[in-house]
């Protein structure tokens, strides 16, 4: 895990969301597609929580958040209020303009697994 984070380690809009992903997939245990299809209405920082609208079974629950992950959570959306889709209620957002989904959340963290960044 810590190498996972470590590869996501950077200041730009990519790896802060990939960071902030990551954290919370491990913290919360998520699966991918409830964590991609978080809105930003779903998470509540400042409480250190998140509601899965639609978890298996399709119920729904809330999953505590922790300080670190608050952190990169708040980093992210730092650069996401300036991201062109900013008004879009998905809480994450693709980094080349674009939206984000569950093959998008796959594709990175099969990248940051095998070879670092690509």
């Amino acid at each position: 895990m810590k190498a996972l984070i470590k590869a996501c380690d950077g200041r730009d809009f990519r790896e802060r969301r990939d960071e902030a992903l990551v954290r919370f997939m491990a913290e919360t245990g998520t699966r991918a597609g409830e964590t991609a299809a978080l809105t930003l209405d779903a998470v509540d920082l400042a409480a250190g929580r998140a509601t899965i609208e639609r978890g298996k079974g399709g119920r729904g629950r809330v999953v505590p958040v922790g300080p670190r992950t608050i952190r990169a959570l708040d980093r992210y959306l730092r650069l996401r209020d300036k991201h062109r889709l900013a008004g879009s209620p998905a809480f994450w957002l693709g980094d080349r303009g674009k939206g984000f989904s569950y093959p998008g959340l796959y594709r990175g963290i099969e990248a940051s697994r095998g070879t670092g960044r690509s």
